[in-house]
């Protein structure tokens, strides 16, 4: 006899953009944001993070779901302040990783340049897009003996393997 209702779903997160144009976006931000010194320059690039294991086109499960959670995060300095000192910069670096395996996310890239930073993330189906962000604010302040680093606010979106035209229009 059929169950007219099972607790079992699927969830995708999807954006304005794809997956893997926002990944190109975030592999080239130290070039697409060039400095005057090119020893600073080459620096920077030492700074970003990639993790080519972390594949956030795949599914992550729970006993209940299967699901695609995936979150870009952009951070801006205060009065955009352009951070260029290796040990601030190790630390924030540092910090985001430790974060993210803390936290259990699937960080696939920490794009850092000097007045801001992204961060492309598979996150837990039980996190509000807030609390992630805010979570990695509060980290990457402690990581900066707790000084206002990052201005109040952030971008947040979603993203996956659709885009927005997936959804019809009326």
């Amino acid at each position: 006899m059929p169950k007219p209702f099972r607790r079992n779903y699927s969830l995708r997160s999807i954006g304005s953009t794809r997956r893997e144009k926002l990944e190109q976006y975030l592999a080239g931000q130290v070039s697409h944001h060039r400095l005057a010194d090119p020893r600073v320059q080459q620096r920077l690039a030492s700074y970003q993070e990639y993790r080519p294991e972390v594949d956030l086109s795949q599914p992550r499960r729970t006993s209940h779901a299967l699901y695609w959670y995936n979150l870009h995060i952009v951070l801006v300095n205060e009065a955009r302040y352009r951070e260029i000192r290796d040990e601030v910069l190790v630390a924030l670096r540092d910090m985001i990783c430790r974060a993210a395996d803390g936290k259990g996310h699937w960080l696939s890239r920490a794009a850092i340049v000097p007045d801001h930073m992204h961060l492309t993330l598979g996150c837990k189906l039980e996190e509000s897009p807030e609390q992630v962000v805010l979570g990695y604010m509060n980290n990457l302040a402690y990581a900066c003996g707790m000084k206002p680093v990052f201005r109040f606010s952030y971008y947040v979106g979603t993203f996956s393997e659709y885009d927005l035209g997936v959804i019809p229009r009326v």
